[in-house]
């Protein structure tokens, strides 16, 4: 696993928790708070911006991948003629 879904995973994942850990009966929710995980809007902005980085390395790395391969096909190409 990645190490940008690793981080993803473990706000959502401290966000939850923290929401479990209440001292009192009722869950308090601050005004800031996400009612599903206790993840603030900056903690949800925060991991959206991290997947969205995650899906840009990715798409990076695919398009490496392919051209060290058109790169190596070409180099073979040039060593038959």
């Amino acid at each position: 696993m990645r190490k940008l879904t690793k981080l993803v995973h473990g706000l959502k994942k401290a966000g939850t928790e923290s929401q479990g850990n209440s001292n009192s009966g009722a869950s308090v929710i601050e005004d800031s708070e996400d009612q599903s995980g206790g993840l603030t809007l900056e903690d949800r902005e925060l991991i959206g911006f991290i997947e969205t980085l995650d899906k840009r390395l990715a798409s990076l790395e695919h398009d490496l991948w392919i051209a060290r391969r058109q790169m190596a096909e070409l180099i073979d190409n040039e060593g038959h003629k």
